[in-house]
């Protein structure tokens, strides 16, 4: 199970060399914004419908997310891309085990999988 760290732990990063951004003081400070402090909203200029929520597996609410999109794609015979994240097997092996399990035609799924 996850962990979140509040305060956050020390973390000696240092950006590689072709990250444009080298703020070493701001990282740590934003880094060390606490989950729950993400969560409230301090700013006068923050959109009032916009929410942070921090949570502990955010899993379910991803495989969901995605699964309700591919469907609807399918069902509606749109075309639909997704750019996500790699490796992720505990959200896409349940993806992929409702897709096949309630047989959603994927032919009009373009998926991109990035790494960092």
């Amino acid at each position: 199970m996850s962990k979140i760290f509040d305060p956050a732990t020390e973390f000696a990063f240092k950006p590689a060399s072709f990250v444009p951004f080298k703020d070493r003081e701001l990282c740590e400070k934003l880094r060390k914004i606490s989950g729950t402090d993400l969560e409230k909203h301090t700013r006068a200029d923050q959109h009032p419908e916009f929410n942070i929520k921090v949570m502990m597996n955010p899993h379910p609410v991803l495989i969901a997310t995605l699964f309700a999109r591919i469907k609807e794609a399918s069902e509606k015979g749109k075309k639909i891309t997704l750019i996500l994240g790699n490796p992720e097997p505990d959200t896409y092996i349940p993806l992929a085990q409702l897709i096949n399990y309630f047989k959603v035609d994927c032919k009009n799924v373009h998926l991109f999988a990035m790494d960092e």
